[in-house]
């Protein structure tokens, strides 16, 4: 056993005391041999060795407690600085798309302001020709009249979709169907190319989805007149309580798709405006064969529907 004493010198000291029992040769307890082994610096030092392993536990746990608030501090001022960076990226994104949107505007509505010029001065110049013709070959001077007649209409369209881009609000305060019209009475009045127009059904349409149809068919229009070279342009639209479908084709010269840039014809913007308000966009294309673009919706309530 371990157990403390007294020193003479009033010291007190740390002993273990062994005793051993001894018998006789019948077995018997005889004595006992007793030894006092001072162990008093082994103590102290296990004593010491103790204290200095809790000093160093305890130190060990201030610095991970420490550590640990320095790590939730950076994760936090790193967590704001994420949530600040998304913030930025966000509006970065958002402006970005909307200058977008502007730019692709001013375009249409420089297209536009071309495409009214153009057209009325063709039509000038046959007005000019007309009182000659008509005392010259009565047949052309009456194809040439029918042709003024399509001119003016067409420049009256144009005209009234230059209007639309300068007041927005009016694309969705107009019938789907009338817009689709007055697109294709303008395509016909600037390329002078017929349109086999189709329009079935009628429903009133959300605003968002509205406004990206009338786009995608005012930029199938564009790139048709622009690139296509076609002598023969079909607009289908069917309306449905619940949905739609949009459909134009030509039989231009069309284009090999796998080669085509992403951003090319207007592509992209087209895809995004059917993306924005969740609806299936498909164009088909092969060199010589034309191009057809399609665009079919279904309301969704589960989809939040957005303008570009």
């Amino acid at each position: 056993m371990e157990r403390r004493y007294r020193h003479k010198d009033d010291r007190i000291f740390w002993a273990r005391v062994n005793y051993s029992l001894v018998r006789d040769l019948n077995g018997k307890p005889d004595y006992l041999v007793g030894i006092i082994e001072d162990i008093d610096e082994q103590k102290r030092a296990s004593e010491r060795m103790a204290e200095q392993e809790a000093d160093y536990l305890l130190n060990l746990q201030q610095r991970v407690q420490e550590r640990t608030h320095e790590l939730e501090d950076a994760n936090q001022r790193l967590q704001k600085e994420i949530e600040q960076r998304t913030k930025i990226e966000k509006e970065l994104a958002e402006k970005a798309a909307e200058e977008a949107v502007t730019a692709d505007r001013t375009r249409l509505a420089r297209d536009l302001h071309d495409a009214v010029t153009q057209t009325l001065f063709s039509a000038s110049l046959t007005a000019e020709v007309l009182p000659e013709l008509w005392e010259m070959d009565v047949d052309e001077a009456v194809r040439s009249t029918e042709e003024l007649r399509q001119l003016t209409r067409g420049a009256l369209a144009e005209m009234r979709t230059l209007l639309l881009e300068l007041r927005p609000a009016a694309l969705t305060q107009t019938r789907l169907s009338d817009l689709i019209k007055q697109l294709c009475e303008a395509f016909i009045g600037r390329s002078r190319l017929p349109i086999t127009l189709s329009i079935e059904g009628d429903c009133k349409l959300p605003p968002e989805v509205q406004v990206a149809v009338y786009r995608i068919a005012q930029e199938s229009l564009n790139n048709i007149f622009k690139y296509a070279r076609a002598t023969q342009v079909n607009v289908s639209l069917s309306l449905f309580p619940d949905g739609l479908h949009f459909e134009i084709c030509d039989n231009g010269i069309g284009f090999d798709m796998s080669t085509s840039k992403p951003t090319s014809l207007g592509l992209r913007i087209m895809r995004e405006r059917a993306e924005a308000i969740g609806a299936d966009y498909h164009i088909s294309s092969t060199p010589g064969s034309g191009t057809c673009v399609e665009v079919i919706w279904n309301a969704n309530p589960n989809i939040k529907l957005r303008v570009l």
